[in-house]
């Protein structure tokens, strides 16, 4: 299974306007709700931080 938010990471290294592009419908809301618990470093474009869309991708594995 896998589940892919893209959000923007800002300038000052948080997520926002994220949105599920591949979903797995019972663990959504967990995805987004790790995602919001983290700092992210923010990407720089000739020295400067600039804001980007990122995809993440989470994959779960079942227990056998």
């Amino acid at each position: 299974m896998l589940a892919a938010p893209r959000c923007t990471i800002t300038e000052d290294g948080h997520l926002v306007d994220c949105e599920i592009l591949q979903s797995v419908p019972y663990l959504d809301e967990s995805v987004l709700a790790n995602l919001a618990q983290r700092r992210y470093m923010p990407v720089l474009y000739q020295g400067q931080p600039r804001r980007v869309y990122y995809t993440f991708l989470f994959t779960f594995k079942t227990a056998k």
